[in-house]
């Protein structure tokens, strides 16, 4: 039994230092602390111990193996042996699937050392296995290398980042120390308790409503994940973006971090959602960048499991502690962060999470409903769908009521996970010293008009795909307000920067507004856009109206009308078309947009390319087949 002991304790010595040295090599050693690494080797020493008393049992009903494995050390190198031959598919598999593509020269030096250090234990073993009698000195000797290699490449790489911190400190000049800009994938407005939602779904959320600025009627200036973070990081309309619809944000598009960044903040952005990182060129400016997309490798591979067979998400998790840990790192060396996190929940599809399913479906809803299983299907797939009326042939209204609390329970969740990750600022005095804000890229469409999801492909203008929550907390400077006028998420830019005190920063062509400059938002209209080379299709918000134009090949098969006027104060679900009834307003409306678009209207660079990793995402996401 020790012998069996001593080669779990081998094997997962060296899945830990490899998974180890792999996460500080890949992220640096922000949140690899010594208690990571002492949880790990013991999860894996379980598995293994397990595994061999398995394989034990077995032996010893198998007479010759059991009197081959009983002479000398053959039981403990055999052992040790079938340890490693698990974990070399362990580590294959794990190199294969989390190392970056392409893979760079930085990370072709992580593969050799990496290489490197699995050959030279395995040699060390075999050199101590022919020249040592006790296997217990074999664990020991190869624990000190292992222990030693690993607190080495920790230290070397935390001297590597504090001097990044401290070069980047040293230019500073900010009157706002940190800030934190997270954003909720596909969160809907009306989801929020604190704007419509009936029930008390987002407490969490509610209470930093309550403490800072609220705006009631925030909208998106896009229908879908990339053009709508690249307004947010630029101020700008996806018009002004300059890449006709593409999923990619071009390097002349002057973003907040490369502001911040200038201004001696390290900027650090984590997403769950390739779409909004990398791939898109989102990140230019940031020096630091991690996409949690499902099955990103930044902790172990026993901590992804559990976040996602016990958090039951995708990262969001996960995504949170690496950002305090981070957080906390950065404070220490007397940094100042800029702190970008897109979580990808509620996203399709839609991961049902209790208690809080629960907590607002009553059971006599779900007797009542006759195509359950269709409708778990249905949350289950990445589907989207405009004006696609057969989807919906079998709801009732119980259907509609499960679908959309579905999606608030994966709202309900990250809530939750909101009021962790702020208690834990709070806990550490960081809290207060930052400016935190709260927002989507855009909404979700749960059956109304007969659409499903948010697509990309075909202009999807309504309210339920474009209003989304914004909040922003900054005790020293925002006082607590509720803000009933439109707002986009563009004003986003130039309002940080005000706050910030980098005004003077911000391009004159930037169309978004300071929210909390009052005289300039008073009733002022704001826009949303879709563009899709030559397609396009837009709307604007202007006093109790909303007008929509779509010039759409697609929509001109679904037969949908292209011109659409709605009285939002009194339809906010804009069940009431008044352009027939109305077409002057209507016109004049357009008119006005069509005038504003034009005069922004940036010409698309011709050598823009989707990367393959943006294919890859919108595929399994679902935008495209």
């Amino acid at each position: 039994m020790r012998k069996i002991l001593a080669a779990s304790f081998l094997g997962s010595m060296l899945l830990t230092g490899f998974e180890y040295i792999l996460i500080v090599l890949d992220c640096g050693p922000f949140w690899m602390q010594a208690e990571i690494f002492i949880k790990t080797l013991f999860v894996h020493f379980i598995f293994f111990f397990v595994l061999l008393f398995i394989l034990f049992i077995i032996v010893q009903l198998i007479k010759p193996l059991k009197r081959y494995l009983s002479k000398k050390q053959r039981l403990f190198v055999h052992s040790t042996g079938f340890c490693w031959l698990i974990g070399g598919f362990y580590i294959g598999f794990q190199l294969f699937k989390f190392l970056p593509i392409p893979i760079g020269r930085n990370r072709l030096l992580y593969l050799f050392l990496i290489i490197a250090f699995i050959s030279v234990t395995e040699l060390i073993l075999m050199y101590i296995l022919r020249n040592v009698k006790s296997y217990s000195a074999v664990t020991s000797y190869i624990s000190v290398f292992i222990i030693i290699f690993a607190t080495s490449t920790y230290l070397i790489s935390s001297v590597y980042y504090s001097k990044m911190v401290a070069d980047r400190n040293s230019i500073y000049d900010g009157k706002i120390s940190d800030l934190c800009i997270l954003i909720l994938d596909t969160t809907r407005g009306d989801f929020i308790s604190s704007n419509s939602f009936p029930e008390e779904n987002t407490i969490h959320i509610d209470k930093l409503a309550s403490a800072g600025l609220s705006c009631k009627e925030a909208y998106s200036a896009a229908t879908w994940t990339p053009p709508g973070h690249i307004s947010i990081f630029t101020g700008k309309y996806p018009s002004q973006h300059g890449n006709a619809g593409k999923e990619h944000m071009p390097e002349e598009l002057i973003s907040i971090t490369e502001i911040l960044c200038q201004h001696g903040y390290f900027c650090v952005g984590f997403n769950n959602n390739t779409l909004a990182g990398r791939s898109i060129n989102l990140t230019q400016g940031f020096d630091l960048e991690y996409t949690v997309w499902r099955e990103r490798k930044i902790y172990p591979l026993w901590i992804a499991i559990s976040g996602r067979y016990l958090h039951n998400d995708y990262g969001a998790s996960a995504t949170l502690e690496a950002s305090l840990e981070m957080f906390n790192w950065i404070k220490k060396r007397d940094g100042h962060l800029f702190l970008y996190i897109n979580l990808n929940e509620p996203h399709l599809p839609y991961l049902i999470h209790e208690p809080y399913f629960s907590s607002i479906v009553d059971q006599s809803i779900l007797e009542n409903i006759t195509n359950l299983q269709e409708l778990i299907e249905l949350c289950n797939s990445s589907f989207n769908a405009p004006f696609e009326s057969s989807i919906f042939e079998n709801f009732n209204e119980e259907s509609y009521t499960f679908i959309e609390n579905a999606y608030a329970s994966e709202i309900a969740y990250i809530d939750k996970e909101i009021g962790e990750f702020t208690s834990r600022l709070e806990y550490l005095n960081y809290f207060d010293e930052t400016l935190l804000i709260i927002t989507s890229d855009h909404g979700e469409a749960l059956g109304e008009h007969d659409s499903w999801g948010h697509p990309s492909l075909v202009p999807f203008l309504m309210n339920s795909t474009l209003r989304i929550p914004l909040i922003m907390r900054y005790p020293k400077v925002i006082v607590p307000q509720t803000n009933a006028q439109y707002v986009s998420n563009i004003d986003i830019f130039p309002t940080v920067l005000n706050i910030m005190g980098y005004e003077e920063c911000i391009p004159n062509d930037v169309q978004g507004f300071n929210i909390l400059d009052i005289d300039q938002n008073q009733n002022r209209p704001i826009m949303s856009e879709w563009i899709r080379d030559d397609d396009w299709g837009y709307c604007i918000f202007d006093g109790a109206f909303k007008a929509i134009v779509n010039r759409s090949q697609e929509l001109d098969v679904l037969n949908v009308e292209d011109t659409l006027l709605f009285r939002i104060d009194i339809d906010p679900n804009e069940l009431n078309n008044l352009y027939p009834v109305f077409p002057d307003i209507g016109d004049s409306l357009i008119l006005k947009a069509l005038n504003w678009r034009e005069s922004i209207y940036v010409e698309p660079s011709n050598d823009l390319e989707v990367s393959r990793e943006a294919i890859q995402a919108m595929r399994a996401l679902g935008y495209i087949n």
